[in-house]
């Protein structure tokens, strides 16, 4: 017996999934509900918001000024204050794991 197989009987003895919840959700669906999201936040509580994208590999992106769709909306550009200039990163959709904010 093979190490792939050694693992995947220890995980299948070892892991009980009792349920899945997945929805299968169009990537340029969803850029455009994170798009409309943070452009919500800002037109209902300011512009001085500190808006964060939070990712599922723990990190996270404070101080969103704004959002941009690339072309096919499977990636986002984030326009961000870093205290001295407003600076961009480019993330993938499926990377963020939810939006939050504080206001001032």
């Amino acid at each position: 017996m093979n190490i792939l197989a050694l693992a995947t009987a220890f995980f299948l003895q070892t892991t009980q999934i009792t349920e899945l919840n997945l929805m299968d959700i169009n990537p340029q669906e969803r850029a455009n509900d994170y798009l409309s999201a943070v452009n919500f936040i800002i037109a209902n509580k300011g512009q001085n918001t500190n808006i964060s994208l939070n990712f599922f590999d723990g990190t996270s992106i404070s101080r969103v000024r704004s959002i941009e769709l690339m072309p096919d909306a499977t990636l986002l550009v984030v326009n961000f204050n870093t205290g001295r200039t407003i600076d961009f990163r480019i993330v993938t959709v499926e990377s963020i794991k939810s939006i939050t904010f504080v206001q001032p």
